[in-house]
């Protein structure tokens, strides 16, 4: 008898242990997942129309390569962070980048350094968070709809029974004549 208690007990250790390991394994990938990638959402349409205003972006701030011309990529100029894309690589001591926004006529006008570079745009959902919402609600919406009209058609189909359980009962009631 003790030696099934000290096994139970063992494996009840032995499960905890595995679970613990598995749950901080599974932390430190979403740490990894997080800190490699960052959100921004498109304030302005310089970028229109492969970013629309509105549109969250993420950005893979991985910065072990080099990014080509059609690259999108997100720079920090001062307090404001700018998604162009890049029409030139060159080299003048360090690397750095010529960018222009798909809507505007002309180039930027600085060049941007290499280590001002977040990281390259890595797929866009084009959601703003007002169309999120707008979708909701016409869901909520949809969703009430069609409760409210499967509640009235069956209390219609009772009330349907319930007068022909009536009728029967009435019908019942008179004897049929014989032929």
């Amino acid at each position: 008898m003790l030696s099934r208690r000290l096994a139970r007990t063992l494996c009840l250790i032995l499960a905890a242990f595995f679970g613990l390991c598995l749950l901080v394994q599974g932390g430190l990938a979403l740490r990894d997942l997080f800190s490699r990638y960052k959100l921004f959402c498109v304030v302005s349409g310089s970028m229109e129309p492969a970013l629309p205003v509105g549109c969250i972006i993420v950005i893979d701030t991985d910065k072990s390569r080099l990014y080509v011309p059609g690259d999108i990529i997100t720079y920090q100029l001062g307090d404001e962070y700018i998604t162009h894309r890049v029409t030139e690589l060159g080299y003048d001591g360090s690397f750095f980048y010529r960018t222009r926004g798909d809507a505007n006529v002309f180039a930027d006008s600085d060049p941007v350094a290499h280590t001002a570079v977040v990281g390259r745009v890595a797929f866009a959902l084009p959601l703003s968070p007002s169309s999120v919402l707008q979708r909701l609600r016409t869901a909520c919406i949809t969703f009430a709809a069609v409760a409210a009209a499967v509640f009235f058609s069956r209390r219609l189909g009772r009330r349907r029974r319930a007068g022909r359980a009536a009728v029967s009962r009435r019908v019942a009631r008179f004897p049929r004549a014989k032929h």
